[in-house]
């Protein structure tokens, strides 16, 4: 028997390599992915008319980040495909470095999908000024440094909670197989049925509570609970599947 201990974070560090080197086409779907989303934030700005031929327009990089978000959910999900699960099970590791690479791996990814959607934003400003010939007026109360770093946090931590809500359905999915069949259904009739059966006012609270917290600190602590709540259920379930299911 070897003398050796296996240390834990330089094997999650290689394991993070190889979900690199293995997912690298993900980045040209979130291209793509940005791509539309420019062109639907370029097509579905607000105008306005005022007098003396003046048109104001308003531009949001929304889209952009409800795209990068799907894109966030949909590689939570394909984290655990079976190419990738059966080439970990080669590696001397054991679930926990599997979790913890995986889940280092989507805020990794969160990262890079934040930088993308600050540099589309500006992108966008850029394509409105070149095409439309219009000059871009900064807003009535100048943006401070503090005001793009909370945005940039805010987008990151949008991100991640979509990585994490993939990767939690992606984990459910390798516990019982017809969780990929009732989740779409699920997540379609939800759209029908709770507005039907749960009040307005309450959904509108319970988004309001999660989403338009005021307090910044206090939107970034609510925001870190849930997504620990779901990377740690997540790893709970992982942890009692069978090996290769």
């Amino acid at each position: 028997m070897s003398s050796e201990t296996i240390k834990f974070w330089p094997i999650v560090f290689k394991q993070f390599l190889f979900k690199w080197n293995v997912n690298k086409d993900m980045f040209t779907t979130l291209a793509i992915l940005q791509v539309i989303a420019l062109f639907f934030s370029y097509s579905g700005s607000g105008s306005f008319h005022y007098m003396d031929g003046v048109e104001f327009n308003i531009h949001t990089s929304d889209i952009l980040i409800v795209f990068t978000m799907i894109w966030l959910l949909v590689i939570g999900v394909q984290i655990l495909r079976p190419m990738n699960a059966l080439t970990t099970y080669t590696m001397t590791a054991n679930r926990k470095v599997d979790h913890m690479s995986n889940i280092i791996w989507l805020i990794v990814m969160s990262g890079i999908g934040t930088v993308t959607v600050l540099l589309a934003s500006v992108l966008l400003q850029l394509i409105m000024n070149y095409i439309s010939g219009s000059i871009a007026i900064m807003p009535e109360v100048p943006l401070t440094f503090w005001s793009y770093i909370t945005g940039a946090v805010t987008t990151f931590i949008y991100l991640v909670f979509a990585g994490a809500v993939g990767y939690f359905f992606s984990v459910l999915s390798q516990w019982n197989q017809l969780v990929k069949i009732i989740i779409p259904f699920f997540l379609i009739g939800t759209l029908f049925i709770v507005p039907a059966i749960i009040p307005d006012d309450l959904l509108i609270s319970i988004f309001t509570f999660i989403f338009l917290e005021k307090v910044f600190m206090v939107f970034v602590l609510k925001m870190f609970v849930i997504i620990s709540l779901l990377f740690a259920a997540s790893m709970g379930i992982g942890n009692r599947l069978e090996v290769r299911k």
